[in-house]
């Protein structure tokens, strides 16, 4: 699902040792967590994690607590596992870091940006025009995150990418839930047009505008979203 640049630093691995088996459970447990396939609040039985990936249960509570370090899984004792649940609390905190630093990071990538990368960043877009005709929220949510290494690349300032980084998994479950709300997609398109123009004209300050602006935009519509109990 989540494709290169979305499971950069993470490790899909087989074989029998302990720790990869623990890797694998967590990287499939965390892909259906940010896709929506399990849902804010719904339990985590390990017995049917169990019979789903052919494991023993030992590896799938070293893979949840894991998760729970994350901030993606709630363990409770005498109760078990769930998914976190996504609150408006948690959204304002997140949204508030993320824009602060995506508009710092965003305006030192457009005045460094190469040709190059400007031509991805246009292909990229033309690929997003093109689903969001067909209302395609997970193929999206991949180009965004295309793009967003494209960026992330051209930023000179490699402590601050790695600051953006490991902000922690959670940051995209809330990108991939933000981009449900009707008119999210459109909305999205737009501003991504509009960063790569003013990438061309190696305007940082706009794009630095650009970005905290529509991260809180985002922001409050995951908020609205959340309240009306559709996620």
């Amino acid at each position: 699902l989540l494709g290169q640049s979305a499971t950069k630093g993470l490790t899909h691995m087989g074989g029998k040792s302990e720790k990869p088996l623990v890797e694998k459970i967590r990287f499939h447990l965390e892909e259906q967590i940010i896709a929506g396939r399990l849902k804010p609040r719904q339990r985590l039985v390990e017995e049917e994690i169990a019979r789903e990936m052919s494991v023993s249960r030992s590896p799938i509570r070293e893979a949840l607590r894991a998760l729970e370090r994350d901030g993606l899984v709630t363990l409770t004792p005498g109760r078990g596992a769930c998914v976190a649940d996504l609150t408006p609390e948690e959204v304002d905190d997140v949204y508030a870091v993320r824009g602060r630093l995506g508009g710092l990071m965003f305006s030192l990538a457009a005045r460094h940006i190469t040709e190059a990368a400007l031509d991805r960043l246009d292909q990229v877009v033309g690929e997003m025009e093109r689903v969001v005709a067909d209302a395609d929220i997970q193929r999206y949510f991949l180009l965004d995150l295309d793009f967003e290494e494209q960026v992330m690349e051209a930023c000179p300032n490699r402590k601050l990418v790695a600051i953006w980084r490991n902000l922690g998994r959670p940051i995209l479950r809330f990108r991939y839930f933000s981009l449900y709300p009707p008119g999210r997609l459109s909305t999205s398109l737009q501003y991504h047009r509009d960063l790569v123009l003013a990438f061309r004209r190696r305007d940082g300050v706009t794009a630095d505008q650009l970005v905290q602006r529509t991260i809180e935009a985002a922001g409050r519509a995951l908020r609205d979203h959340l309240r009306s109990g559709v996620a």
